[in-house]
């Protein structure tokens, strides 16, 4: 799967193509736009988000440091992610799949991950290329 770099929507240093100067070193690792679902250990709990920074985001949720539902259920599994073209794309994917139905979600994580491996590793090879 190739990922796909979003535009750093609104930042002041951003170029004509949208990206951040400052952050272009390490642009394909900061700023990849997507939406994700994290899961429990008993893989009970499924908490949906988006980010402009995925990898950043799950480490963030791994270490405890997003306040809130997922880290009240423990959810620091990444069970499933998709990279979107821009932040309002990661948005409204966000939005519909949160509208889901479990049963909807599981079968859109079993698709692609039907051991429900921890996709942290695989999400930072595909975006660093390694």
């Amino acid at each position: 799967m190739e990922h796909r770099v979003c535009r750093f929507l609104g930042h002041p240093e951003a170029n004509a193509e949208g990206l951040g100067r400052r952050y272009s070193s390490h642009m394909q690792y900061d700023q990849v736009c997507g939406v994700y679902i994290v899961a429990s250990p008993d893989h009970y709990s499924l908490y949906t988000g988006m980010s402009t920074a995925l990898p950043h985001r799950i480490q963030s949720h791994k270490d405890g440091l997003v306040k809130g539902w997922a880290r009240d259920y423990n959810c620091t599994k990444l069970v499933y992610y998709e990279f979107t073209e821009n932040e309002e794309q990661a948005l409204y994917r966000e939005k519909e799949i949160k509208g889901w139905i479990r049963k909807k979600k599981k079968a859109l994580i079993e698709i692609r991950n039907p051991e429900w491996r921890d996709l942290l590793e695989d999400l930072i090879n595909s975006v660093t290329g390694y």
